[in-house]
């Protein structure tokens, strides 16, 4: 279920948070905040995408999206762009809460961490890129029943979102300084 693995990789992500919080780093705790708002966005983009798939084709199944890239380029754009966020892929913020976490555990003096983000990073890849693949490359034993039309109400958020999370890829500092301030302000307390 499309859902339910979604669900069971913020368990990961969170694990993110919890490393950043846990090292006791300006920076580390910086990278920790900045992936909780960081994933707010990527994770908001994937659920929406996977609720307009389930909205306009009653697919709940990670197996039965092959081909499904074609039907819904514009849910499929937005889902590609979350998961290589949630990869850590650069150009997008997941890359960025990465950098800063790994910048933090190194500055922490533990080196051993940044091996753990990279691979926590590539078994994200594995799970998320083969749905991504298969949903445009993947052909299907019977064919596709044409989709409901998504409703606009759907496909703005998930312009919206899916712009957001390259736009604080690129730009991080639109965020960083408000969360750099509130790390510090925690580790004053």
């Amino acid at each position: 279920d499309i859902k339910k693995m979604l669900a069971y990789s913020s368990v990961a992500q969170i694990g993110y948070v919890f490393l950043g919080i846990g090292l006791l780093t300006q920076e580390a705790l910086t990278s920790g905040i900045l992936h909780i708002f960081n994933h707010a966005l990527m994770k908001s983009m994937l659920f929406l995408a996977a609720g307009a798939i389930i909205y306009c084709t009653g697919i709940r199944k990670i197996s039965d999206l092959r081909g499904i890239g074609r039907k819904m380029p514009l849910v499929m754009i937005a889902f590609t762009i979350g998961a290589l966020a949630m990869v850590g892929i650069p150009i997008t913020n997941g890359f960025i809460s990465k950098w800063y976490l790994a910048i933090g555990a190194l500055e922490a003096g533990r080196p051993l961490y940044v091996a753990v983000i990279l691979l926590s990073s590539l078994l994200n890849g594995v799970y998320y890129l083969p749905i991504v693949v298969n949903a445009f490359f993947g052909k299907r034993e019977k064919p596709l029943a044409e989709p409901k039309k998504l409703p606009l109400q759907m496909a703005v958020p998930l312009v919206i979102l899916s712009f957001g999370v390259i736009l604080t890829g690129i730009y991080p500092k639109l965020v960083l300084g408000l969360v750099e301030n509130a790390a510090i302000f925690l580790l004053n307390i």
